[in-house]
């Protein structure tokens, strides 16, 4: 099973981050003004500034399944850490640290003592993925580092703050954030990956207990692949 898997799962189990969970009613918004709301919403809501989330973590990418345990933690300045660790009869050890500060991706291979970190990543995911993937550019959208304003359009609110569904378009495809008592509930983005045969779609789903995260799946339906963070509270 070579580091590469590894790197999608962690990578993909970082998607997990962030999304808005205050909403207005609003029309829809010319780009300049639906990046400056978007900006806004993503720095109130999600998990930024949030508990650390621990618990069990069960990875299935490509033909990589895996369990284990999990950290995650996000500064309210949208820096990220995600530590992943398992012992899988039959799967190898994985133990691994994923970073996102200063707007670099940075991956420590603490099991096999290798370091990545920017373009390198991506390289890695791609040998075993087959197609690129833009691993910081997943996690800068997740924990709410929204993309530059060129790239929105028609940013719409509606509902209550409560419950609020939020769409918008990025590079001319959809977007959609739920939330149900104030907090996120689901998200689905067009995926960062180019060389594939077709659009993927990134979902996310979240569960609460209290300002802490109860439980986060990641699923890109067209290649089934599936990230699930379980907490222990």
């Amino acid at each position: 099973m070579g580091f590469g898997r590894a790197a999608v799962a962690t990578a993909a189990a970082l998607a997990v981050l962030g999304c808005a969970r205050h909403a207005e009613r609003a029309p829809s918004l010319p780009a300049s003004a639906s990046c400056r709301t978007l900006d806004s919403l993503l720095a109130h809501g999600g998990l930024r500034g949030a508990p650390t989330m621990r618990g069990r973590a069960t990875i299935d990418v490509n033909e990589y399944r895996v369990r284990g345990r999990f950290a995650l933690t996000v500064s309210a300045g949208g820096n990220a850490v995600f530590e992943f660790t398992s012992s899988s009869v039959g799967g190898g050890r994985e133990d691994a640290v994923v970073s996102f500060f200063s707007d670099t991706l940075r991956v420590l291979d603490r099991e096999r003592g290798a370091y990545h970190e920017g373009a390198a990543v991506d390289d890695l995911i791609a040998e075993v993925a087959g197609f690129q993937v833009d691993a910081a550019e997943v996690i800068r959208r997740m924990i709410g580092i929204p993309p530059p304003c060129r790239r929105l359009a028609e940013l719409r609110i509606e509902g209550s703050p409560e419950s609020a569904v939020v769409s918008v378009r990025l590079d001319g495809h959809g977007a959609t954030v739920r939330f149900g008592g104030g907090r996120v509930r689901s998200c689905e983005w067009p995926a960062p990956f180019t060389g594939t045969s077709r659009s993927e779609r990134l979902a996310v789903s979240y569960s609460w207990k209290g300002e802490v995260g109860e439980e986060i799946t990641v699923w890109v339906p067209g290649l089934r692949w599936r990230i699930r963070l379980q907490s222990d509270s």
